[in-house]
């Protein structure tokens, strides 16, 4: 069966870092999202970019309201139902 984890990653941004999750579908890596969190990123302040999108979720950056907005863009790229995202894990 087909599910998407997510784990909580830091991702440097600048000379700092940000929160951001690392994406995979059985074990494969397809995305890396950043939380955006400063005020210089202006409208998108809050959202969640993806950085990086790999296999079907390549293609152009994009935002997201959410991070469960963002989740569903990945099921429905993969073509699998929400179902199939597990909650996000921290990485020990």
């Amino acid at each position: 069966m087909d599910t998407i984890a997510v784990s909580r990653i830091k991702v440097a941004v600048g000379v700092s870092s940000a929160d951001g999750l690392l994406v995979l579908n059985d074990g494969a890596l397809v995305a890396v999202f950043v939380h955006l969190e400063a005020d210089y990123y202006g409208p998108d302040n809050g959202r969640w970019y993806l950085e990086a999108g790999f296999g079907p979720c390549a293609g152009s950056p994009r935002t997201f309201d959410t991070i469960a907005a963002a989740l569903r863009w990945i099921a429905e790229r993969l073509g699998l139902e929400d179902g199939g995202v597990l909650p996000p894990i921290t990485p020990s």
